[in-house]
């Protein structure tokens, strides 16, 4: 969980990117400007760039294409692409590894988790797994395969959507719990599942939600009745749940609202809130 006004979808608002292209601007020793025959650099190679979240590689050289500096770049070149894939098309949202059998699944903007064999250079998609909606996550518990989506209430009404989950416990059969209140409130969030996680106790898996309607809510899997009961209500957060961490028998989560809770998962009750006021993150948390 990070603060992310400096940081979104994973990019810094510096902009650091590799070989290929000059930018006018200055970089660990060398000037960059339209016209390639006038960079400047130091002698020998320039040790790789570093951030906050590691080494910078070169995007020309790991999307397969020639970087121009070679040798020279600052950029790393040492990842490269193995294999590239038309998955899914529309945007890639999520992706999970199911580690026994070792399968690759995906999920996107569009319905349907395609889960691939990956036992060559080119992955080959093995089956796909029908979804009610846009699938926004998606996490392996096990043998267990859970994922968020946003889903029509009503079928033949479009912006009736609500945030769901599934759970599926034999890819084989395909055949799919949802995760829902009741079956007069058949739906995990009334706004879309900004977050879940799970963990398995005494071999019973229980699962924790946040949703964009500013509620956490635990839930746990009844082998008998094959369906998920619904435990706990947490209230505390004044706008969306984007990130949940479990620890033990306490859950952190962050929220749009700018704070960070800390919660027992058992009562429900707020044993700490992290927020501006006490040198917190002064803008959404996700």
């Amino acid at each position: 969980m990070y603060d992310n006004s400096n940081h979104r979808n994973g990019r810094s608002n510096r902009s650091y990117r590799g070989g290929g292209r000059n930018t006018g601007r200055e970089r660990g020793g060398r000037s960059y400007h339209n016209n390639e025959n006038t960079m400047s650099s130091n002698s020998g190679r320039q040790p790789p760039v570093n951030s906050e979240h590691g080494i910078k590689i070169c995007t020309y050289y790991a999307r397969g294409k020639s970087c121009q500096y070679g040798e020279s770049c600052r950029f790393s070149h040492h990842i490269s692409v193995s294999a590239l894939t038309q998955a899914h098309e529309q945007s890639v949202t999520t992706a999970c590894v199911l580690p026994s059998p070792f399968r690759l699944l995906t999920g996107s903007r569009e319905n349907g988790i395609k889960v691939w064999t990956i036992d060559s250079n080119v992955p080959r998609e093995e089956v796909k797994i029908p979804t009610q909606g846009p699938v926004q996550r998606i996490e392996v518990n096990g043998t267990a395969i859970l994922w968020s989506a946003q889903a029509p209430l009503i079928n033949e009404i479009a912006d009736s959507s609500v945030g769901m989950l599934y759970l599926l416990l034999d890819p084989g059969s395909l055949a799919t719990i949802a995760v829902k209140r009741s079956e007069l409130i058949p739906f995990t969030h009334a706004i879309e599942v900004g977050y879940f996680t799970t963990a398995v106790s005494d071999g019973t898996l229980y699962v924790i939600s946040g949703g964009g309607d500013a509620i956490i809510r635990t839930w746990k899997y009844n082998q008998t009745t094959n369906s998920f009961e619904h435990l706990l209500a947490i209230e505390g957060h004044g706008k969306g749940i984007t990130s949940l961490l479990m620890c033990e028998s306490k859950v952190w989560s962050a929220s749009l609202d700018s704070t960070i809770r800390l919660w027992d998962v058992s009562s429900g009750r707020c044993d700490g809130v992290l927020s501006s006021t006490n040198e917190g993150h002064t803008s959404a948390v996700c």
